[in-house]
C-alpha cells in the first residue's frame, strides 16, 4: 500500500512540473473568413483566421523575421503539405491587429470538396521554439465548389474549328499576296543582283565625282579673294587642279611635270580624245604652263623680255579672272556626258 502512494504520488509531482515548465493549448478562435465566400477549383482564395493567444510573437522573433505587422510563416509544415493533392498553400502569414492575431492562408484548390487542414504548432509555423508556452492553430473546414456540378453540366463538350473573325478573310489574302509580290521581288533582286551593285557603285561614283568638282570649283573662285603673291597664286592654283584632276581620273597627277599632263589624261581616257576633248586639255595644259612661269620665273631674265603679255612673270590685269573663269568652264566640261554616252574626259 505505500508502494501504490508512492507511485501516486511521483505520477502528481510529474504532470505538475510539466505543467509548469510547458503550457499546451489551442489558440481561442474568434472568426474565420474566406474570400470569396464561394470558391471553385483553380481559383485563388484567401481562408483569413483570426484569434487570441497571450504570446507575443512579435516581441519572440528576430527583428529580420518581422515586416511591419507581419510575419510570414513557413508553408512545408506538415498540415500545408499533406493536402498538396487537393490544393497548393501559395503563401501564410501571420498579422497583428491590436489585440488580436490573423493567419492569412493563400491557397490554390485542384479538387472539389473539404480541404481540412490538420491542426499545426504556430511556434514551428514562426520558425522558433518555445519551452513555455505552445499554441495549435486549428483552421475550421473549407469548401471547394464544382463550376461543373453548378452548371448541372456531366459531358465535355467536342473541339469547335476555330471562327475568322469579319474581315479577317481579306486581311489574310492581302497578307498572301504581299507575300507573293516580295518573294518575286526577291527572285529579281537575286537574278539581277550584280546589274544592281554595278549601278549602285556607279552612282555612288559618280556623286563623288559631283562632289569633288564642286569642292574643287569653290576653292578656285576662293583664288579671286586671297591677298597672296601671283607666285603664291599660281601655286594653289596647280595644288587644287592636280588634286581634281587625281580623284576624276584615278591616275598620279601631284608629281608629274605639267608639260605631260596632256599625255597622262589621254592615256587615262583610253588613249584616244575627240577634237573638242583635245581643245579642252589642250588648254587645261597652256593654264599648267602660264602658271609655271609665274610661279619660278619672276626675276628672270626672261621676265624682261619683249613683249610683255608673254614674258610677264606676274598676272596681267584680269588675267586671274579669266584663268578662273576658263578652269570653271574646263571642270564643267570634264564632268559632262555627251548624248552618244561616251566617257567625258
Amino acid at each position: 500500500m505505500r508502494s501504490v502512494r508512492l507511485f501516486l504520488c511521483a505520477v502528481f509531482f510529474l504532470f505538475s512540473s510539466v505543467s509548469v515548465f510547458c503550457q499546451i493549448d489551442s489558440v481561442e478562435v474568434v472568426q474565420q473568413v474566406v474570400v470569396p465566400k464561394e470558391i471553385y477549383v483553380g481559383d485563388s482564395a484567401e481562408v483569413r483566421l483570426t484569434f487570441h493567444t497571450p504570446v507575443d510573437y512579435f516581441a519572440l522573433l528576430p527583428a529580420n523575421q518581422v515586416r511591419g505587422n507581419s510575419v510570414r510563416l513557413d508553408t512545408t509544415l506538415d498540415a500545408f503539405t499533406q493536402k498538396e493533392k487537393v490544393c497548393t498553400v501559395e503563401s501564410a502569414v501571420l498579422e497583428r491587429n491590436d489585440f488580436s492575431y490573423t493567419i492569412v492562408l493563400t491557397l490554390v484548390p485542384w479538387e472539389p470538396g473539404v480541404i481540412d487542414f490538420a491542426p499545426f504548432d504556430l511556434n514551428a509555423a514562426c520558425n522558433f521554439n518555445s519551452d513555455e508556452h505552445i499554441n495549435y492553430v486549428d483552421f475550421l473546414p473549407v469548401t471547394v465548389s464544382s463550376l461543373s456540378q453548378k452548371m448541372n453540366v456531366s459531358v465535355i463538350r467536342g473541339a469547335v474549328s476555330p471562327q475568322n473573325l469579319p474581315e479577317t478573310n481579306y486581311i489574310l489574302w492581302a497578307i498572301i499576296v504581299a507575300g507573293i509580290v516580295l518573294v518575286i521581288l526577291l527572285v529579281l533582286l537575286l537574278v539581277h543582283l550584280s546589274d544592281f551593285i554595278d549601278s549602285v557603285g556607279g552612282i555612288k561614283s559618280r556623286l563623288g565625282f559631283i562632289r569633288n568638282a564642286l569642292r574643287t570649283k569653290h576653292k578656285i573662285k576662293k583664288l579671286l579673294t586671297k591677298k597672296i603673291p601671283d607666285s603664291l597664286c599660281a601655286e594653289q592654283w596647280q595644288h587644287i587642279m592636280r588634286s581634281y584632276l587625281q580623284y576624276r581620273f584615278a591616275s598620279q597627277f601631284m608629281s608629274i611635270p605639267s608639260n605631260r599632263i596632256y599625255s597622262v589624261i589621254e592615256q587615262a581616257v583610253g588613249g584616244s580624245l575627240v577634237q573638242q576633248q583635245e581643245t579642252s586639255v589642250a588648254e587645261l595644259s597652256s593654264l599648267f604652263v602660264r602658271t609655271d612661269y609665274i610661279r619660278y620665273a619672276l626675276g628672270s631674265a626672261d621676265a624682261a623680255l619683249l613683249p610683255v603679255e608673254e614674258h610677264c612673270a606676274v598676272f596681267l590685269p584680269d588675267e586671274k579672272k579669266q584663268i578662273v573663269a576658263q578652269t570653271l568652264s574646263l571642270i564643267d566640261f570634264f564632268e559632262k556626258r555627251n548624248s552618244k554616252k561616251e566617257d567625258a574626259v
